[in-house]
């Protein structure tokens, strides 16, 4: 189905079942640690209206359509569209989060079992339908990077990738920096597995 490509991602970690069950007890191992970088995040960015928007999210999407806040279509009072965007990209990850939180505690991820009945599938497939995993992944590393800085993002992934082994060795780098660019990588393993899920729901 063509909603199932887009919501593939491009597939570093997982190819089998087995994988994804592996990437799940790694992702979920601190069942929290996905929802405290969320709050690190805000924490760096130290933008109070983002916060506040951040919290009302789930009014937001009482009030407007999800693809016209993230689209930049919707102005709010006191706010411009950045902010706005910002707020409902991180309001977006973490409904995804509490959804696999909950899928994952109920076993449907170990079991391979989709109930398209239960409330958090169907909430996980509402927020797919209007934003493409491939498409979340990008935005949010454009927000990465214009939090941490593009010179440091690219030193970190590369030191990562083991590409350069002293890529950050004349880059400045808090400890709240690494510590949120690790939690992007664990992630980046959760959307991975989300999108496998979603594409290989049959099997």
């Amino acid at each position: 189905m063509d909603d199932d490509r887009k919501n593939k991602t491009d597939r570093g970690l997982i190819q089998t079942a087995e994988q994804l069950k592996a990437v799940f007890k790694w992702v979920f191992e601190d069942i929290n640690y996905l929802h405290h970088g969320i709050f690190q995040l805000l924490e760096i960015m130290d933008d109070p209206v983002i916060s506040d928007l951040f919290d009302r999210y789930p009014q937001l999407l009482e009030k407007y359509e999800l693809d016209e806040l993230l689209a930049g279509k919707i102005q709010i009072e006191y706010t411009d569209i950045t902010e706005v965007q910002r707020a409902v990209l991180l309001g977006v990850l973490q409904s995804l989060i509490l959804c696999g939180q909950q899928l994952y505690v109920s076993g449907q991820f170990q079991q391979g079992v989709v109930n398209n009945d239960d409330i958090d599938v169907k909430m996980l497939r509402f927020v797919l339908r209007f934003v493409p995993l491939v498409d979340l992944l990008k935005s949010l590393e454009q927000l990465l990077c214009s939090v941490v800085g593009a010179g440091y993002f690219k030193a970190f992934v590369e030191q990562v990738s083991d590409r350069s082994d002293n890529s950050l060795s004349s880059v400045t780098n808090p400890k709240e920096y690494d510590q949120v660019m690790m939690w992007f990588g664990v992630v980046r393993a959760f959307l991975e597995g989300i999108g496998f899920w979603v594409g290989d729901e049959d099997t």
